[in-house]
């Protein structure tokens, strides 16, 4: 799981969120693939990418 499993941040997930949108566009759950930065609101991500 390496040296830290569950990180904090956009970037530091960035992967793992693009294959979660991934999957379900795949799968037919959302018809489109958003943006990750669209998954949040812009507070939490002006807090939190700082």
């Amino acid at each position: 799981m390496g040296e830290d499993f569950w990180p904090y941040g956009l970037e530091e997930n960035r992967k793992t969120l693009e294959a979660f949108v991934t999957y379900q566009h795949e799968q037919g759950l959302i018809k489109r693939k958003p943006e990750i930065e669209q998954l949040f609101a812009k507070s939490t991500l002006e807090k939190y990418t700082l």
